[in-house]
């Protein structure tokens, strides 16, 4: 694969250290959202707990991660940069997600980000935290991880058209 000075080489295959990395800025995202819940009940911050792991280990990981390269690559647990060592419960479907798969992982990440604002509506230091992390975490995604994924289905992705036929070409 050729590239320029300015042109990032794709990211073919994650390592232990970019989950770290991706689930420390997450954590950093979630706190001030537990925080704000604990800090007035421990069995509605339980329940985003659940909330929080049925999403990105079952929803997300059945809906938007069996369609993802990372994902089908051999091997009984998952390698990637936000789900490292997690069994894979659900068989690689090797084509993009259909609106239906798009449509339930956003409706997940939607119910998790917007589930704790009643309770950082009473606290407004972590509220703006809680937002300015979400947006870093949205921003360096952005710039870092979706200008050179090869999950090419995606609706995030933003590998340019040459670079992603090139890629393809030399894969097959």
């Amino acid at each position: 694969m050729s590239t320029s000075d300015s042109q990032i080489p794709l990211k073919t295959e994650h390592e232990f250290k970019d989950f770290l990395y991706w689930n420390f800025i997450s954590l950093v995202l979630l706190f001030p959202a537990a925080f704000a819940i604990g800090m007035r009940s421990t069995g509605w911050l339980l329940v985003y707990i659940f909330l929080v792991f049925l999403h990105f280990y079952v929803l997300e990981q059945r809906f938007f991660c069996t369609h993802c390269p990372y994902y089908a690559r051999g091997g009984k647990c998952v390698r990637c940069m936000m789900n490292w060592g997690c069994p894979k419960y659900f068989k690689p479907k090797p084509c993009p997600p259909g609106r239906f798969d798009v449509a339930i992982t956003s409706l997940g990440f939607i119910i998790v980000i917007l589930f704790p604002l009643p309770w950082l509506l009473k606290e407004p230091f972590l509220l703006a935290a809680y937002l300015i992390v979400i947006a870093l975490f949205l921003l360096t995604m952005w710039r870092y991880e979706c200008g050179r994924c090869v999950y090419f289905g995606c609706p995030f992705n933003r590998v340019p058209a040459e670079l992603r036929k090139e890629f393809e070409e030399k894969e097959v």
